[in-house]
């Protein structure tokens, strides 16, 4: 999940994934009912968090999907660990991944308006989902905003080419008129990591598993059986 999320985020998606799939979520360190520790590595354990839990499930291999913030974890985790991932879907996110390159891009990519979870016309669209994030989002006590692709201390650049390497199937998911993680930058990344798709929804902002859920739902579906 994101920033703004929990393990909650995924309503929209686990009853429909769960037909086919075993399916896991979980609230990441310092999201939720998921406290940190006093002093403790906060993100840059997000990683290795994500191997204990599948661990402490018995779970050798998996499908990894990871939303905006948690894209750091699922791409961390597969650069570190590639034999232990299935495939990898990456929405809205760069996983932490940064480069000369990218940073370029990132400072080219035009102002698509003031940051937001997401499209402009959405809340207009649908107030009652809009109502649901915030509530979901306020369970998060402590949460404090940042930069989703920005590199926080102690947190390594994920190394993509162990993930290229390894053969990892990978699913990029844009979000055209997302105003938070450019979607010229993900879609440069994409562009790095050879063999990976690219999917995207025109008019959806940051968060397309929330916005347009059919769509998404239908693009990872895909994505997976295959």
């Amino acid at each position: 999940h994101g920033a703004g999320g929990t393990h909650m985020s995924w309503w929209r998606q686990l009853p429909t994934f769960s037909r086919e799939f075993r399916c896991v979520t979980y609230s990441q360190r310092g999201f939720g009912l998921s406290p940190d520790v006093g002093g403790g590595p906060g993100r840059a354990a997000f990683a290795d968090d994500l191997r204990l839990l599948l661990d402490g499930l018995g779970i050798e291999r998996a499908a990894l999907v990871g939303q905006s913030m948690g894209g750091r974890s699922v791409l961390g985790f597969a650069a570190a660990y590639p034999e232990r991932v299935e495939a990898l879907v990456l929405s809205g996110t760069t996983g932490g991944y940064r480069d000369a390159d990218l940073d370029a891009t990132r400072a080219a990519a035009p102002d698509l308006g003031p940051r937001s979870a997401f499209a402009p016309a959405y809340a207009e669209r649908d107030p009652e989902g809009a109502f649901l994030y915030r509530m979901v989002s306020r369970t998060n006590r402590h949460f404090t905003a940042t930069v989703p692709d920005a590199v926080e201390p102690g947190m390594p650049v994920p190394d993509i080419g162990r993930v290229v390497d390894a053969g990892i199937p990978t699913l990029f998911l844009v979000g055209e008129r997302d105003t938070v993680a450019p979607p010229a930058v993900t879609k440069a990344l994409q562009a790095k990591m050879t063999g990976s798709e690219l999917v995207t929804f025109q008019t959806s902002g940051h968060s397309p598993y929330w916005e347009v859920p059919d769509e998404f739902n239908r693009a990872v579906l895909k994505f997976l059986r295959g």
